[in-house]
């Protein structure tokens, strides 16, 4: 029980690491860019709309919200959890607290890296990492 406390409590240091250096970041990255690409394009043509950039922009907003908040929530349950004594006890609060703040987390960086470019995003794809024998 003491083992498995640990590997989710790295593994959720790491998860945290992770979403909040290189997720964030490459999301904000690639709003900006689309940012960037509906102001030039209005410069050129006022008229567009620019469908498709502006829906995207709103969903990576509101994912990369939801995300810096789930970074938070699994934050805190990390420090909770740390504070409890009993070792059953403790193992069963990473089972039901930790663990499952992370599969909030994993869950809405599942989405961004489905709308964010590659060329954005930090890590492999699971695409690349199934079929990308080179």
């Amino acid at each position: 029980l003491d083992n498995y406390s640990k590997i989710i409590n790295i593994e959720a240091l790491t998860m945290i690491d992770m979403a909040s250096k290189d997720i964030l970041p490459a999301i904000g990255k690639y709003i900006k860019t689309l940012s960037d690409t509906a102001i030039a394009a209005k410069s050129v043509a006022p008229d567009l709309e620019l469908v498709y950039e502006v829906s995207t922009i709103k969903k990576l907003a509101t994912l990369q919200d939801a995300i810096a908040t789930k970074i938070a929530t699994l934050e805190a349950a990390v420090v909770e959890v740390k504070e409890i004594t009993d070792v059953l006890a403790q193992a069963c609060a990473y089972r039901d607290k930790v663990f499952a703040a992370m599969q909030d987390l994993r869950a809405a960086v599942d989405q961004a890296e489905t709308i964010c470019s590659a060329e954005c995003w930090p890590f492999p794809t699971y695409g690349e990492l199934l079929f990308g024998v080179k």
